[in-house]
């Protein structure tokens, strides 16, 4: 099964086929960011917003949501059990699926994040809806007030600089060093400390505060809070 779809890119219409089985989702939530991608949000997830490698000015209202990405598309046509053409090396497309109309079949291992984007009707959480949500959960392991992320980077944006409990850091207004929760493709900026992990959950929940730490008891569990 694949989802045909289609890519709204200046005066350009593209029209792709995405494999189904490999899709958990569809989301029309962004997050913005401020440097190297946005990210779509579904079922307290955040998901990087990726899509096709040669585009240069998209309009994307939807995002299908994979393991460990969201490709952006600007509508989702149908679903279709047609039997592909194959296609011999070439690097974004893997076949061809000719339905009413022809459509190529994304090859997923090629593709780049989202710039210059236009997103249509998005419901957009820029400065993170705190009616939705106000914390991040980091890995599983910590929170993070959502009033004290500035953004969220690709991990490509650290530089490797291993200093006592810090793995290097990024620049970002300044030079942020970044500690290491778990080796993963985000890092979470916030004033002072950077935060690289492998997953970002969003969740609500009220402060208890000890003697030496503040926990969060949220809807999905209770977590040190890094401050």
């Amino acid at each position: 099964m694949y989802y045909l779809c289609e890519i709204e890119d200046d005066n350009d219409l593209i029209k792709i086929a995405l494999p189904k089985e490999k899709v958990i989702g569809i989301s029309d939530k962004v997050v913005k960011s401020t440097k190297t991608c946005d990210f779509a949000l579904h079922k307290n997830k955040l998901y990087p917003i990726l899509t096709h490698a040669d585009l240069k000015n998209p309009k994307l209202k939807f995002f299908l949501i994979f393991k460990d990405f969201a490709f952006g598309i600007t509508r989702l046509v149908k679903e279709t059990k047609s039997t592909p053409i194959e296609i011999i090396k070439n690097e974004l497309y893997t076949g061809l699926i000719k339905d009413i109309e022809e459509y190529f079949i994304y090859n997923i291992e090629k593709l780049k994040p989202a710039q210059k984007v236009r997103y249509l009707d998005r419901n957009d959480n820029n400065k993170f809806d705190e009616g939705k949500f106000n914390y991040v959960i980091v890995d599983r392991k910590y929170a993070i007030s959502i009033n004290n992320i500035l953004t969220i980077l690709l991990s490509k944006e650290i530089v490797k600089y291993p200093m006592e409990k810090f793995i290097g850091f990024v620049e970002y207004k300044k030079i942020i060093p970044v500690k290491q929760v778990k080796e993963g493709k985000y890092v979470i900026i916030t004033k002072d400390i950077a935060y690289q992990c492998s997953d970002i959950e969003t969740a609500n929940g009220k402060v208890l505060e000890g003697k030496d730490e503040k926990v969060l008891e949220s809807n999905i569990g209770k977590f040190p809070i890094l401050e």
